[in-house]
């Protein structure tokens, strides 16, 4: 740990002064950076100390930070206590609802529950010909003991039955189940309500040529033997407070995503699948932004950090926390995601894997094209003044083939009509594999997004005027708007959350 320390705030007249003054202390590696533009502690934020962060969370004893697992556990508090260190507040569960064991760290984590259904048994019998669990079927949506029998109806042509009256106990589907999550969990909240979604029965070809063939109104018995196993997992957020009495009421969101894919097929004889980059090397960076961030003068607006669990299974925590906030959404006006910024394509690589992966001082950055021309007036006018990193909007869309824009948690951000940039160094031949390790980064280049994300961030955090987001967006995220919308009025009926303890 270098030995940064807080600047006694009373000698400084102005912000700008603070800049000048830290400005004039920073080292001779970086005479260039200047803070009127990069922010007053942009120096602050290196490669060494992100070295150091990254080679521990990507190291094979968190093995790979699955959702739920240990090693996600340990990366959390790591970062809890770290965060409490620099004298952040935990922007996490509600005081008192926290685990008391973890004491000061408590505060900074953001829990959600887990279910997933363990099937130990099931049959199905049709007109007394039986069909066994695996072989023949599979099955979701049980989660307990249940017997079920009625008569054969087709609904729809992919889609058969078991009807009781007029009562559907269960589905059949024609095909194979759609992946379920790696981990086989689910978040308990996300779910619908026990009994009011019938089971999902999927046929192999043997039973669904049978179902075709038999009449309407056959007998269809179903039995499963079934029961619940829970866990947690939980986001982890800090909060910077603003030092305007109005203006800290806003807050500049900053996230990356801490999980990864944890121990899985073996490659090479190495099954832990470590996510330096995937999404190490975001987490480390957005660790380096809070500690540079709480180590220099404060901005006006407040900031909060966000480590998301989750992410690798489906945006699982962005959702939760855009879901159940702890911060009013309302003051919420943008979010910075880093999910991978540490790799860069060498010179003379014909890997195709490595075909879109970015070069040593580029980046792409995905999302002020559709959500917000403001941000991207400010995100640009901050490159150009310092860094002058290649902004590389080739995935600024929503409908580009690999389907960026929606796979990384700024989209939950964005489905809330928050403008948002997601910095991405592109798909490479390690990605979601063994070797995605820290000794392939590029660290420098992690260095420069990392100090171009704090300077967007602090101009965000104090200049006069917000982003606006677009007046005309794109189809598909007009449509997640409104789905997100219709989903927080079922959620506070179905859930009475309290308000955020942060607006």
């Amino acid at each position: 740990m270098s030995a940064l320390k807080r600047p006694h705030l009373a000698c400084f007249a102005g912000l700008a002064l603070a800049a000048c003054l830290a400005w004039a202390a920073a080292s001779p590696a970086d005479p260039a950076l200047n803070p009127l533009i990069a922010g007053p502690n942009a120096i602050a934020i290196t490669s060494n100390y992100m070295r150091d962060v990254l080679f521990f969370l990507s190291s094979d004893t968190l093995a790979g930070r699955m959702t739920p697992s240990t090693g996600l556990d340990t990366a959390a508090l790591y970062l809890a206590s770290n965060l409490a260190q620099l004298g952040l507040e935990g922007g996490g569960d509600a005081p008192g609802t926290g685990d008391p064991k973890l004491g000061p760290l408590a505060p900074f984590l953001l829990h959600f529950a887990l279910a997933r259904s363990q099937i130990s048994s099931a049959r199905l019998s049709l007109d007394g010909r039986s069909f066994n669990l695996g072989t023949d079927f599979t099955i979701t949506g049980v989660d307990a003991d249940r017997h079920a029998s009625g008569q054969l109806a087709f609904p729809s042509g992919e889609t058969a039955a078991l009807m009781d009256g007029n009562d559907v106990l269960a589905l059949i589907h024609g095909g194979a189940q759609p992946r379920p999550p790696r981990s086989g969990y689910h978040v308990e909240r996300f779910l619908p309500l026990a009994g009011s979604v019938p089971p999902q029965v999927y046929a192999g070809a043997g039973l669904w040529e049978a179902l075709r063939k038999a009449q309407p109104g056959a007998v269809i018995d179903l039995t499963v033997s079934a029961s619940t196993q829970h866990a947690q997992a939980e986001d982890v957020i800090a909060i910077l407070p603003g030092s305007d009495p109005v203006l800290r009421h806003q807050y500049l969101v900053i996230s990356a995503h801490l999980d990864h894919l944890g121990v899985g097929k073996p490659v090479d004889g190495d099954a832990i699948y470590n996510g330096a980059d995937d999404d190490g090397s975001g987490s480390t960076a957005l660790l380096a932004l809070a500690r540079a961030y709480a180590t220099g003068p404060p901005p006006r607006r407040s900031i909060a950090f966000i480590w998301h669990a989750g992410e690798e299974e489906g945006l699982w925590g962005s959702e939760y926390f855009t879901r159940f906030p702890t911060i009013a959404l309302p003051g919420i006006i943008t979010d910075l995601n880093m999910d991978m910024v540490g790799r860069s394509k060498p010179a003379g690589d014909t890997n195709a894997a490595d075909a879109r992966l970015t070069s040593a001082d580029e980046i792409y950055v995905i999302g002020p094209e559709v959500s917000s021309s403001d941000l991207e007036h400010t995100m640009d006018a901050v490159n150009a003044g310092d860094y002058r990193l290649q902004l590389n909007h080739y995935y600024d869309r929503t409908d580009d083939p690999e389907q960026i824009f929606y796979r990384s948690d700024h989209f939950n951000y964005a489905a809330q009509g928050i403008p948002i940039i997601f910095f991405f160094d592109g798909v490479h031949r390690d990605y979601h594999r063994p070797g995605d390790e820290p000794q392939k980064i590029d660290y420098h280049k992690m260095q420069e997004v990392a100090r171009t994300v704090y300077a967007i961030g602090w101009r965000l955090a104090n200049q006069a005027a917000v982003p606006k987001i677009n007046a005309a967006l794109p189809a598909p995220l007009v449509k997640a708007m409104t789905w997100a919308r219709q989903q927080h009025t079922a959620d506070a009926a179905r859930f009475h959350p309290p308000p955020p303890r942060f607006h």
